[in-house]
């Protein structure tokens, strides 16, 4: 598998930091996990099509991981109108009420009633395959007025896992099963210490030992957070910082 980072950075976009997209690549596929705004810009900055993504997979609502993911199928759809392509189906995975929420976007915002763009959603506890890429959700607390979930990712005897946004304490038990032995956790740690809707440093230092995870990404970083978590970073040789366009290979 291929890693490709789009946003390692929050809600608020910066040049250096745009909020949270990974591109993940196996073979002949290509998804994203989360298509937060700015991402559609970082594919085209990596020459990626992004009519060639076979799938999105949100973990929750906020804008800084669902912004682009409208504006992504409805650009497929244009982009294949200008070409004479035909649309290729494309599988959105995520919480409950991805769906609705998605529709009520197109109700808005793309009202022209005859054009579409085939979608296959998945809503809340799947396991599905795209190609040779294996996917499966696990349930998250981020916030109280939607749900939320993670992801663990198999392919090419490798295991990756993101649980976008975490809660530093309602969801350790089912991070640290999803997180078992992977060779990769892709993990928002900024904070200092535990908060109720994030993850903290400490906390990563919990998981990596219980679950035995191989490597950490740590993502989704405001400016103020750098120092601190670069200052981890150098004890840590198992935890990796999140840069936007940074490359990994698993």
């Amino acid at each position: 598998m291929k890693l490709t980072v789009l946003g390692s950075g929050t809600l608020f976009l910066t040049p250096k930091r745009f909020p949270s997209a990974f591109l993940l690549e196996h073979e002949n596929k290509k998804i994203l996990l989360d298509c937060g705004f700015g991402a559609i810009a970082r594919l085209s900055e990596a020459s990626i099509d992004h009519r060639d993504i076979g799938a999105i997979l949100i973990s929750h609502f906020h804008t800084d991981h669902f912004g682009d993911c409208f504006n992504l199928i409805h650009s497929r759809w244009v982009g294949d109108c200008y070409e004479g392509r035909k649309n290729r189906k494309i599988v959105i995975a995520g919480p409950q009420t991805i769906e609705r929420r998605f529709k009520e976007w197109r109700r808005i915002f793309w009202p022209e009633p005859k054009e579409h763009h085939p979608v296959e959603f998945r809503e809340g506890t799947v396991v599905f395959r795209t190609g040779g890429i294996s996917v499966k959700t696990f349930p998250v607390f981020h916030v109280p007025w939607f749900k939320s979930v993670g992801y663990v990712i198999k392919a090419g005897g490798k295991k990756l896992v993101y649980p976008g946004d975490i809660g530093s304490e309602k969801s350790l038990s089912c991070l640290s099963e999803a997180a078992r032995n992977a060779d990769l956790l892709i993990i928002e740690a900024g904070y200092p210490k535990p908060t109720p809707n994030h993850f903290s440093l400490d906390r990563l230092d919990r998981i990596m030992k219980i679950a035995n995870v191989k490597k950490a990404l740590i993502c989704h970083l405001k400016e103020s957070d750098e120092i601190r978590v670069k200052e981890y970073a150098k004890t840590r040789k198992k935890c990796i910082i999140a840069e936007d366009k940074l490359n990994l290979k698993l």
